[in-house]
Formats: C-alpha cells, structure tokens, sequence
C-alpha cells in the first residue's frame, strides 16, 4: 500500500515535471520560432531595399519608382485574401463615398456603353433629375472635355465637387443635337432602400440594398410608414445585399431582436480582435410581428451577420438560398497622411457560434464573380464549383433548432427563383435589352406611344428587336453553338488568339486534305442547323423576351429606383411568393422556427455541394 502511494507519487512528480519541462520547452521553442520569424522579416526587407535600389540605379532605363513600390505591395498582399488591399488616395475617397453614403456631385449612375459614357439612371430627387437627365443620355463632354475613350473614374472624379459649384455636361439624345447641361452640385444621399410597400392589405417589403451609413434609419422609416398603413407581418430582402458597415449590421439588428441579444462576435489572431456585439435598445418592430428575411448567394457580410442573428434567435424565417459566405473583418489602417490599408483582422461567428466566413473565400479571388456562362445551363453548377468542406458541428437556436456551419447562412427554407435560359442570359450580360430601349425610345416618342404603366411589348417592337441584334451584330450564341465554337478553335477550323499558333497549325496539319474538306462541309451544315436552332429557341422564349424588354424600357423612362419599376421587377418571383404564403400561414410559420425543415434543408445543402 505504502510502496503504492509512493509510486503514484512517483509518477505525479513526474507528471508535474513533464508538464513544467513541457512547457519550457514549448516557451523556448515559440521564443525560438518567433525570433526565427523577425530575422525573417527583417532579412527579407533588407533583401527589398536592396533590389529596389539596384532596379533604381542600375536598369537600363529610368524607373517609375511609386509605381514598382506599389506593384510590390499589391504583389504581396495577392497571396492573402481578396479583402486585403491597399488604398491610394482616390480609392480611399470612394471607399468614403461608399460606407458614408454622401458625396458633392450631380445624382447619376454611369456606364460605358458602346464605348460611350452612358447615364444608366438619374437617381430621384437630385440635381441630375431635376435638369432633366435621362436614362441612356451619353455624355459626350464633360466641362468642355471630350469623354471619347476614358474611363467612368475620369468621368466619376470630372462630376464630383464642392456642393453649390457648377458642372456642364454635353448630352447627346438618338436622333437629337448635342445639349449643354450645366447643372450645380449638391450633396448626394445615396439610398440604401429602394423599394418599400404593402404587398396586400397586411404584408409589408423593405429591400436593403447596402448597409452604408443611413441604412438603419431608412428601414426604421419605412417599416414605421408600414406600419402606419397596416402592416401586420414584413418580408426584409437582403438579397444581393453586399453588406457594408459593421455598426449598421447591430443597428439594423436592433430594430428586430430583444435588447441585450448577442448579434455577432469576432475572433482574430489577438485578443483585441475578438469582440462581442449586443443590442443595446428595445425592438423597433413588435416582437410577435412574424419577420421572413430573403437571402440568396449573392447576400453577404452584413447580410450574413443579420440573417445569422435572426436565425440564431429564432426571431424569423431565412428563405432563399444559402449566402456568400463573407464573414471577415476589415480594419482600415492609416499608412501615411493620404495612403491607406484595408486588412482582414478577424473572422464573424452568429451567435450560436457558426463561423460565417466560406473556407474558400479566405483565398485571394475567392469572391470573384462566377461565370455567368458557365458548363450547364441550370443553376446546378454553382453548386458543383462549391468545394467547401461541409462543418459536421451541430449547433443550435434559441429555440434548440438544428443549424450547421461550414460558411454562409443555410436558409430554414431553400426555394432557389430559376436562373434566366442561356440564350436570355447572354444578350442580359452584352446589355441588349437597355441598348434596344435606348435605340428604339425616341422612335416611340415620334410616335407620340407612351412609355407609362401600361406600355406593352407588341409583336412590331419584338420584331424590331430581332432586327436591331443582327443589325449591331449582336453575338446571342446559344449553349450549344458556345461549345460547338470551342470546338472549330482547337480543330484549327477558326481562329482564336488565346490559343498558341504552332498548336493551330498542329491541328491543322492532323488531318488530310480530303477529310480537311468534308469537316468544311459539315462544320457549313452544323452552323446552318445551329442558327436556325438558335432563331427557334430565342423565338420560344418570347414572353420572357417581352418581360425583359419591358423593364428595360420602363428603367428607360422612369430610372431603376421608381416604385413602379421595383413593383415590376418583384412579378413572378418566386422567393417572394413563397416568403408571402408562410407569413399567411401562422401553422407554417411557427413550425419553420420550432423545429421545421431544418434536417432537410442541410441535406439538400449538402447535396449541392
């Protein structure tokens, strides 16, 4: 007995002593580590100076020295992550206008269109819209300046100014003689909700385009205007939502959750980047009021961190599909009087502690645009792109519903509206439909034909828009002929200048004169197939043509932000129409947040990726 407490008594010393040496050596070796990684650092910005000087005095011609700096700095942070970045001056400017939402200039959203500067809409209630600017004006000059071949920034940092100083911009009409405008400038709010209303006699919608610095004020306004109206449930879209400022993320969230509610919480590389953020006043919005919020992939951020809480309190239904996945913190570090750095600090996790950041968006370009054009023409491969791990972590609501990580919010409920046919989507993203509204408008005008509420798509106008593509030479390829076209570049049957001319002539030369000739004759028939499948399918597709031309021309004649045209956009939706049957059935309602579909929405998430 004796002789067995001395041995557990051995062995606790020892124990104790492993773990002090342990962590000795565990000192010693993160000292060693850290001091192996400064004379690193240091050895490698000794190595900079030094090329940076060489290249300086010894290359052959004279060095742009801020430029090689920069291009340096920029090639150092593309191994981060995309949302790492370093700000000039006039990117620091624009990353203000942004975030503060207010800017001394003219109210006008611009674009490059057919090499022309080009007013995409007038925002209401600015200076742009009250001197009579129009959607499709080309701006041919800008205080005298030609704007033949320069850039929207040219055009953008042009316009901008001193609120109360003058701008004359020279506008040319289609079929009209170039005007001058000299309009004053003035401050610009840019409205961070553009649509808001009553749906029926008791659903009320708010659409939140930013989360700049007025974000929570207007859907505080906008819901007290509902309510007065008789809103008795609301349906808040987030979607394609980017985010924005962190403190409208709590502000907005305090208009719907309990005061003292954990929002979000942060964790970085030091103790100083983990922070917690609770609402700290009583919900704007009654707390029985039943709340449905509408993501899709393109929600992220804010977003996330918004939806994230809702879902985690069990305060309203997520439908639509799962967001980005955007869940980082940028920090904005002051590198000099004018030059800054935005930097990645620390990562969001809602309050049930799901991490929102997706794996893959902590990857330099991760968070790039996917191809509209992709392999398939379903929406299906989104999904097969998505090679995130998916989290196995069990984490749970208020209430003790089931959700999962592994980056992004999975909606309660997934309903995914359809994305557009490729032949649709092609002449969407190559701007045909506003192209077309902007050529044919003043044709209509001519005609004394009303673009108003009740302007309608006829045959003639769809008709003339066929006409209008092959006479711009419009490339609207089906799928089909996309692929079919890949295939005539690396046959050597058409040429590309992507593809490496000795691999052409490769190709080329692996076939025979004769066959050479009967690939001729056939690729001839299968062009002449193709494009009469190609006419048939665009002619099949006419309502949805109808559908699109019509909101280009309403945008035309109204601008985007009008009430009408949001109205019209919002027409066979079918997340909204969805979102709009749960909030009129209670049963529905109440059964999504006490337990729901929850399983079955991760299995079909999981499925997907």
């Amino acid at each position: 007995m004796k002789r067995n407490k001395i041995y557990s008594g051995v062995v606790s010393s020892l124990f104790v002593a492993a773990i002090v040496v342990g962590t000795m050596f565990d000192t010693a070796v993160a000292r060693s580590r850290n001091q192996s990684q400064n004379e690193s650092f240091y050895e490698w910005s000794t190595v900079f100076e030094r090329v940076l000087q060489r290249v300086r005095f010894g290359y052959v011609e004279e060095v742009n020295d801020s430029l090689f700096v920069r291009k340096a700095i920029e090639g150092g942070l593309s191994i981060l992550d995309a949302h790492t970045t370093f700000f000039d001056p006039k990117d620091y400017e624009n990353l203000m206008v942004q975030t503060e939402g207010q800017f001394g200039g003219l109210g006008i959203q611009i674009s490059i269109r057919d090499n022309i500067l080009t007013i995409m809409t007038p925002i209401g209630g600015t200076p742009a819209e009250r001197a009579g600017l129009r959607s499709g004006d080309r701006i041919m000059r800008i205080d005298g300046v030609s704007t033949r071949g320069r850039s929207t920034d040219w055009a953008v940092s042009r316009m901008r100014g001193e609120p109360g100083t003058i701008v004359t911009l020279t506008i040319q009409r289609e079929g009209e003689e170039p005007i001058d405008y000299t309009i004053e400038r003035a401050i610009i709010n840019i409205r961070s909700v553009p649509h808001a209303g009553l749906l029926n006699d008791s659903i009320g919608y708010v659409r939140l385009n930013t989360f700049s610095q007025t974000a929570a004020s207007e859907v505080a306004r906008k819901v007290d205007s509902l309510r007065n109206e008789g809103m008795r449930a609301l349906i808040f879209d987030l979607r394609s939502n980017p985010g924005g400022l962190l403190t409208q993320a709590g502000e907005i969230s305090e208009l719907f959750l309990p005061k003292g509610s954990l929002v979000v919480f942060t964790r970085g590389r030091h103790e100083r980047d983990t922070q917690r953020f609770f609402t700290r006043r009583q919900p704007h919005i009654p707390a029985d009021m039943p709340l449905v919020v509408l993501v899709n992939r393109a929600s992220a951020s804010a977003s996330e961190i918004v939806a994230g809480a809702i879902q985690d309190l069990d305060r309203g239904v997520i439908l639509g599909d799962t967001t980005f996945g955007k869940g980082s913190v940028q920090s904005v570090f002051p590198i000099d009087e004018t030059r800054h750095m935005k930097m990645t600090t620390a990562f969001y996790f809602t309050p049930s502690g799901r991490g929102i950041n997706r794996p893959d968006n902590s990857r330099r370009g991760a968070d790039e645009e996917d191809d509209v054009f992709g392999d398939s023409e379903n929406d299906e491969n989104l999904a097969e792109r998505d090679t995130t791990p998916a989290d196995t972590t069990v984490y749970f609501t208020r209430n003790g519903r089931r959700v999962f990580g592994g980056g992004g919010i999975i909606p309660d409920t997934i309903v995914r509206n359809p994305r557009l046919p490729y032949i649709v989507q092609n002449l969407q993203v190559r701007d045909a439909f506003f192209r077309f509204a902007n050529f044919y408008y003043p044709i209509l005008e001519r005609q004394n034909i009303a673009v108003d509420t009740n302007f309608v798509i006829t045959d003639k106008i769809l008709g003339d828009f066929f006409a209008f593509l092959d006479s711009v030479n419009q490339n609207y390829e089906t799928f089909a002929e996309r692929k079919f076209r890949e295939f005539k570049v690396y046959l050597g049957l058409a040429a590309d200048t992507t593809i490496d001319t000795a691999q052409l002539n490769y190709l080329r030369l692996s076939l025979n004169e004769k066959d050479s000739l009967r690939v001729l004759e056939l690729t001839a028939e299968l062009n002449k197939i193709m494009e009469n499948n190609r006419q048939a399918l665009l002619k099949s597709q006419k309502t949805l043509l109808e559908r699109q031309l019509r909101s280009a021309f309403l945008v035309r004649a109204f601008g985007q932000d009008n009430d009408f045209v949001q109205r019209f956009r919002l027409q066979n939706d079918q997340q909204l129409e969805s979102a709009i049957k749960i909030l009129k059935n209670r049963g529905v309602y109440d059964a999504l947040l006490s337990g729901g579909n929850a399983n079955t929405n991760r299995r079909e998430e999981r499925r997907r990726r």
